[in-house]
This record gives C-alpha cells, sequence and structure tokens, in this order.
C-alpha cells in the first residue's frame, strides 16, 4: 500500500508540476509534508478531472480520444 501510495503522490506532484510551471522535487517534498488527507484529496481531484476530460473526449468519438492521449503524451512526457 505504501508503494501505491508513493506513486500515486509522484504521479500527482508530477502533472502539479507540469501544469503550473514549478519544480517536480518541490511538488513531491510539498506532497510528502503535507496531511495525508490533503494529499489524497488532491489525487482524487485528479483522477475525477482526468475520468471526466477522457468521457468527455470520448463523446467525440475515436478522434477526441485520439487528441485526449496526445495531450496526455505531452503532459506526461
Amino acid at each position: 500500500m505504501a508503494k501505491a501510495r508513493k506513486t500515486g503522490f509522484r504521479v500527482t506532484a508530477h502533472v502539479t508540476a507540469r501544469i503550473l510551471q514549478r519544480d517536480l522535487h518541490d511538488e513531491v517534498a510539498r506532497m510528502e509534508t503535507q496531511p495525508r488527507g490533503k494529499s489524497y484529496r488532491e489525487m482524487a481531484v485528479l483522477l475525477g478531472v482526468l475520468f471526466a476530460l477522457a468521457v468527455f473526449a470520448a463523446s467525440f468519438g475515436w478522434i477526441g480520444l485520439a487528441l485526449y492521449f496526445a495531450a496526455a503524451l505531452l503532459l506526461f512526457y
């Protein structure tokens, strides 16, 4: 469970750092030092937003999903 939590923190920190143009190491440190409840809320909101965007993109068919995955590739690369 600790490994899954650490992975979730790192993914959330990576996305937050990319979107807000912050340093990744500072974001990881911030996620690990703040209360766990707040970190879990950030992870839940991020996953909810990504899921909602995927469903919205899917409503446009395969072109929408292709654009969604292209945006995800740019975000996570």
